[in-house]
């Protein structure tokens, strides 16, 4: 399936670490996912430097703002780091940066391509139903982006 990379995401040959895998079944007598040291992770460091929280460099990554963006309780602490990084839903700074991605493939499947959104803003979350049901973000529901919209404006 492709390598793991220093920022604990899969990087895909051809599409970089912008996939999505729903769901994956493993046997001990396989392991589609090589280590680092065996695959193309180019250890560059890039991730770690654009990483605004140092999670990459925390085991448990739990300073990873997509991490705790789609938390439901946040901790002080965590509220002022969404309000640093003025982050509202998700990160992707370690996959912007990231050379595996460059040149990477774009998906050939519609759904991927149409109404992508720049920004989430509170005329997004307030979508109608089926609207909003088809957006990534909307398995955690309005309750918590509404919340990262205020934090942001605190």
């Amino acid at each position: 399936l492709g390598v793991l990379g220093k920022n604990g995401l899969l990087i895909h040959e051809k599409y970089g670490s912008f996939i999505f895998i729903g769901t994956l079944f493993l046997s001990k007598a396989q392991n589609p996912i090589k280590k680092r040291e065996e695959g193309s992770c180019l250890s560059c460091g890039a991730c770690e430097k654009a990483c605004p929280t140092g999670a990459i460099l925390d085991p448990e990554r739990k300073k990873c703002l997509s991490f705790i963006s789609q938390k439901k309780d946040l901790n002080p602490e965590e509220e002022k780091l969404l309000k640093e990084a003025k982050c509202k839903w998700g990160c992707d700074l370690c996959q912007n940066v990231c050379p595996m991605n460059k040149g990477a493939q774009k998906t050939p499947i519609p759904f991927f391509q149409k109404d992508l959104i720049s920004s989430l803003n509170e005329e997004v979350i307030s979508a109608e139903k089926k609207e909003f049901q088809t957006r990534a973000f909307s398995w955690r529901g309005r309750k918590i982006l509404y919340r990262n919209l205020e934090i942001e404006k605190k």
